[in-house]
């Protein structure tokens, strides 16, 4: 879900796109069932979706999809997990290397309607991740939530003990602005350690991005840092009390910076085997650098339903009281994350969300904005090694003043539209060609854009 903050990045990094050998393995090792928390994002992301995809904001469960995000999509492939290699191999111990190849051509590199700018851009990426331990259940959920802020899903749970790192980097080469070429990192550290009906967990994440960001209206380099802690214990065989900590820093030189610390609290009950409630409260503070504090309480409840197999449902509800130090005074906003997956057969998957949750923003000063959204995703198998992926989102950006010199206020509606056509080369090897539209109507003057990227790419995941 996104402290929730949606993160406005338009882009993340690329992850090799699962093959048809890897989707196998996640089938043969499920994740367990985890307790509904919450962003993605997370879409790019997440912002995903709070430590944070709910670990405290409105997010989803953490059997969640990712987050959508409130940037500009990312062109790299949107179905990226982490798979289990231990059966194959030898995932346990270990170091795994994987690498990015592409390019795409953009006929608006700076989301800017005024002065359209076109360029191709070449990628490449690398990346390491090193588990020891019971690392698969636990960190799929981390990474298919890849777009969604830390702060923003909860942290994951497992039933054993476990120690995860992934680092990944990419360039990107800009053919006619190289003033724009870069390159953006980030990296991930999580443990889990369970002894009984205590199981305790930690993550860390980093991140240094330039890629565009829709609420600065561009292209801007930021930093961005998460760290969480999660405490579950088990009372009994239906009911659990689970304890989420979670901060975000986040830098955007010259513009607003911005820090989030939350608590959230839930005591889960199974009601029955297939469905899960968790009442819930939360407490923060969302600190505007240069301009107040804001402490916020909230009321919670969420639901994991498993109808079938091959159906569930989360949600996840609640109402926050927001308290402006200057400016607008007291404010109630409702945040919910909503969503279902469905897989009515072998190699076809329909997933849908909906969203609600508020974030600082970057660009003006003193404010804040609530992201109200929705995004769906259908991915069919074909002819064994092929995948056709259709992504859309929508969101609504609704500024609020919150100080007394604050800037304007501001509405946004973003929407993006994904295609996208990936073919397993072999195990370890995986194309695809993607096409990505994306258009903003803002009333802040130059946030307007739409753009159009045709690209592909290659991923090696060994």
């Amino acid at each position: 879900m996104p402290c929730q903050g949606v993160e406005q990045e338009v882009s993340t990094l690329s992850e090799p796109a699962p093959t048809e050998g890897d989707e196998a393995l996640l089938a043969d090792d499920p994740l367990p069932e985890a307790d509904p928390s919450g962003e993605e994002f997370l879409p790019l992301e997440s912002e995903d979706d709070p430590l944070f995809g709910d670990l405290l904001h409105p997010g989803g469960p953490e059997d969640a999809e990712p987050e959508p995000v409130a940037e500009a999509a990312d062109p790299a492939p949107a179905d990226d997990k982490i798979v289990d290699h231990d059966k194959e191999r030898g995932w346990l111990g270990n170091i795994h290397p994987y690498f990015h190849l592409g390019g795409y051509f953009d006929d608006n590199v700076f989301i800017d309607d005024r002065d359209r700018q076109a360029d191709f851009v070449s990628v490449v990426g690398f990346g390491l991740r090193l588990g020891l331990g019971e690392v698969t259940p636990p960190l799929d959920e981390l990474r298919t939530r890849r777009n969604v802020p830390l702060l923003y899903t909860t942290l994951p749970r497992t039933s054993g003990n476990f120690l995860f790192a992934d680092y990944s980097g990419q360039y990107e080469f800009f053919a006619d602005h190289s003033e724009l070429s870069a390159y953006d990192q980030d990296a991930l550290l999580s443990t889990g350690w369970t002894d009984g009906k205590l199981s305790l967990g930690l993550t860390a994440r980093f991140r240094s991005l330039s890629t565009p960001d829709i609420d600065a209206g561009g292209r801007v380099r930021r930093y961005i840092f998460d760290v969480g802690t999660n405490v579950y214990y088990e009372l009994s065989g239906k009911t659990s009390f689970e304890s989420d900590l979670a901060y975000r820093n986040t830098q955007y030189p010259g513009l607003v910076d911005s820090s989030e610390l939350i608590n959230e609290n839930w005591v889960n009950y199974q009601i029955t085997p297939k469905i899960k409630i968790s009442p819930g409260i939360g407490l923060g503070i969302l600190m505007i650098h240069g301009y107040g504090e804001q402490p916020y309480g909230r009321l919670l409840i969420r639901a994991l339903y498993e109808y079938s197999e091959k159906l569930s449902f989360h949600g996840r509800l609640g109402l926050e009281y927001r308290d402006v130090e200057r400016g607008s005074g007291f404010r109630n906003n409702p945040i919910f994350t909503l969503g279902a997956t469905y897989e009515p057969r072998d190699g076809t998957t329909l997933f849908l969300e909906g969203y609600r949750y508020a974030e600082a923003s970057a660009l003006l000063s003193g404010a804040d904005y609530t992201v109200t959204g929705v995004e769906g995703r259908i991915r069919q198998r074909f002819l064994e090694r092929f995948y056709l992926t259709f992504t859309a989102g929508y969101q609504n950006l609704d500024y609020h003043l919150v100080s007394d010199d604050a800037s304007p206020g501001r509405v946004d509606n973003y929407f993006f539209g994904r295609a996208a056509v990936a073919f397993d080369i072999t195990k370890w090897c995986n194309a695809e060609v993607f096409y990505l539209h994306q258009r903003d109507a803002s009333t802040h003057s130059g946030n307007s854009f739409n753009s159009n990227q045709v690209g592909v790419g290659l991923d090696f995941s060994f």
